[in-house]
């Protein structure tokens, strides 16, 4: 597969004329894809002399000190020569309160799931769901400028009414990921997910994979990192789906690890496997290859564009497709070998000011703005 779209240096933009650039979200997490790239956009403006704080409705105690409370803005005057930048993963009333501010507003799409795909394990997400479905549409009548961490996601915004749209890859810290060695351990060969615990994820097509795979490689084993508290239903299936074919005792399900936990379930991975059916970026893929772990992926929403030709991707999740590309990947030395050099290429090859300078030639596109301070 050839290179995707995502660019290998960064762009030169118009000098920005704005003031300030505050970002705003519903919650601030440590460790999450949304968090960890609001936090990187605000250094990498920051040091380029640029104004920003966070505003969040909630934080945790880690996050607690680095943002600021969202009624500070909503509640203040108005702002001259500042753009509000809000990321937008699900449906918050933070967002109808945002849009009555008189500030330039710029939607960040991280991806909303479909759902159609939550709908059977879970009604109340599924609903909640539409609701952000909608309310990313609403806000295409009020947002300046629309952009999308991948052009999947670029994409969708075109299709719920964005006129202006710009793609601003996620903040990437290759230095923070977790290193290792694939196969470093001396027991049974790893298959690695990392993500959340979740129907769009395609793990129960995973453990159908392993199924099949232990037939050939007995000692296999599964390791799935991530949270399982969003939808119960569908951890609960996983673990169900384990059972009923007699792999229960060669799945594991961690919950969220710590980065120290992380680093080492990817130095103890031998290929990471992603059968995501909707995926807005797929961060983990590019934290796979940073620590030298083969990546087998469904081809599917954003992971190609991610991949870049560094992954062995699959037209579906068919279990004995899946089984039989990572067998392929667990027993062929040459191959396993290709993917890690191609993944470490691929790292190397995205410019971690990409995210920030993107973002600047997105936002130089804006009308001047009016009553500067």
């Amino acid at each position: 597969m050839a290179d995707s779209p995502l660019p290998q240096r960064a762009p030169v933009g118009r000098p920005l004329r704005w003031r300030a650039v505050h970002q705003v979200v519903p919650s601030l997490l440590a460790g999450d894809a949304v968090g960890t790239h609001v936090l990187g956009l605000q250094q990498g403006l920051r040091q380029r002399g640029i104004v920003s704080d966070v505003f969040a409705e909630a934080t945790i105690a880690e996050t607690e000190a680095l943002a600021r409370p969202a009624a500070e803005l909503l509640d203040g005057d108005r702002q001259p020569g500042t753009v509000l930048l809000y990321h937008f993963a699900s449906g918050s009333g933070l967002a109808d309160r945002l849009a009555e501010r008189p500030e330039p507003l710029v939607v960040v799409s991280h991806n909303v799931t479909p759902p159609h795909l939550m709908a059977a394990w879970d009604p109340e997400v599924a609903w909640e769901l539409v609701w952000a479905r909608r309310q990313l549409a609403e806000l295409a009548g009020r947002a300046e400028l629309g952009i999308g961490v991948s052009e999947f996601n670029a994409a969708d915004l075109r299709r719920v009414g964005y006129r202006r749209v710009a793609v601003a890859p996620v903040a990437i810290e290759p230095a923070r990921w977790p290193s290792g060695t694939t196969g470093a351990h001396t027991g049974a060969p790893v298959v690695l997910y990392v993500g959340r615990v979740a129907p769009n994820k395609g793990l129960l097509e995973l453990v159908a994979a392993l199924g099949v795979l232990r037939r050939v490689v007995p000692d296999v084993r599964v390791v799935i990192v991530g949270s399982t508290e969003s939808v119960p239903a569908y951890s609960r299936a996983v673990r169900s789906l384990a059972s009923d074919l007699g792999v229960e005792e060669a799945v594991t399900l961690t919950g969220r690890l710590d980065d120290a936990g992380l680093a080492a379930a990817f130095a103890s991975a031998d290929v990471l496997c992603s059968l995501s059916v909707h995926e807005g970026f797929g961060v983990p893929l590019l934290e796979a290859m940073h620590a030298g772990v083969p990546v087998v992926a469904r081809a599917a929403a954003a992971v190609p564009e991610t991949a870049g030709g560094a992954a062995l991707l699959l037209p579906d999740a068919e279990p004995s497709l899946v089984a039989t590309a990572l067998h392929r990947v667990l027993t062929d030395d040459d191959l396993s070998a290709r993917l890690v050099e191609a993944g470490h290429r691929r790292v190397a090859a995205t410019d971690s000011a990409l995210p920030v300078e993107a973002l600047l030639s997105a936002l130089a596109t804006l009308p001047e703005p009016q009553g500067r301070s």
